[in-house]
């Protein structure tokens, strides 16, 4: 939503209950600033007009400290700073598909238009590294003694994975929620 001229995410609503006002938490998509805003019932709220393009990531470029995508129409150089796409920037690969979105002409939000695949760099004993007894770490689930398995993937991320995966798998990841989908 658009709101004083700035690109807003809603993030919670909250209502009052029936022809009551209604408080909403939201997040400034360019300063990342968290608001609260309260609306008397019948408010009509403005869209927020963004564009969307497809791109691919190209490198990061660390003289500008940016990621540089290419228009997938154009074929035009793309610069975005790091801070403009957070915590989703982690999850980029050399030559991954992007939509991304903007603003007034600036990138406000990027989306992965395919799955987001890393290969696993290692599998780290996090019992050993913690100095703990795996004998007495063991959980139970369906009857069966399992441990959790971490995973280093190529992008320094080090995520629960299933026991079964080995250094050099190739898997699938939930940019949402950090957690592996599938092995491919």
């Amino acid at each position: 939503m658009q709101l004083d001229g700035e690109p807003y995410i809603v993030l919670e609503v909250r209502s009052s209950g029936a022809g009551g006002p209604a408080e909403a938490k939201l997040r400034n998509l360019l300063s990342e600033k968290i608001v609260y805003k309260t609306w008397k019932k019948g408010t009509t709220l403005e869209y927020l007009a963004s564009e969307s393009r497809p791109a691919t990531y190209s490198f990061f470029d660390q003289s500008e400290s940016c990621f540089v995508f290419y228009d997938d129409e154009s074929f035009e150089e793309i610069r975005v700073g790091k801070e403009s796409l957070g915590d989703t920037a982690r999850w980029l690969t050399e030559g991954i598909e992007v939509d991304l979105k903007l603003f007034d002409g600036r990138v406000i939000e990027l989306g992965f238009r395919g799955d987001v695949i890393l290969e696993v760099a290692d599998i780290v004993d996090y019992y050993k590294k913690e100095g703990k007894d795996r004998k007495n770490a063991r959980t139970k689930r369906a009857g069966n003694s399992v441990l959790p398995i971490m995973v280093l993937l190529e992008n320094g991320d080090t995520v629960q994975g299933p026991k079964y995966l080995k250094k050099g798998d190739r898997v699938v990841v939930d940019p949402e929620t950090s957690s592996i989908l599938k092995r491919l």
